[in-house]
């Protein structure tokens, strides 16, 4: 099976706002989990939780903590 995503994790949740009210977090931090594919060490147990509570397939507590950081692609600007 191939490694899911924190943003398909995400979004398969309600919306962003939700997330950072049940987490206690910033909407800011949820959209960084989704540009850096990282769930905070914080926050990763009631994340595993709210994915459970909305019937997630096959949630793993293990996937989230296996979710590897990604440096975002950075637009290149030329330089005048």
């Amino acid at each position: 099976m191939q490694q899911r995503t924190a943003k398909e994790m995400i979004q398969f949740l309600p919306n962003y706002k939700y997330i950072a009210f049940r987490l206690r977090v910033s909407v800011q931090t949820v959209q960084n989990w989704v540009m850096w594919n990282y769930i905070g060490r914080e926050s990763r147990m009631e994340f595993f939780e709210l994915l459970k509570e909305f019937g997630f397939p096959n949630a793993s507590y293990a996937e989230i903590i296996k979710l590897e950081k990604k440096l975002p692609k950075k637009e290149t600007v030329a330089k005048c």
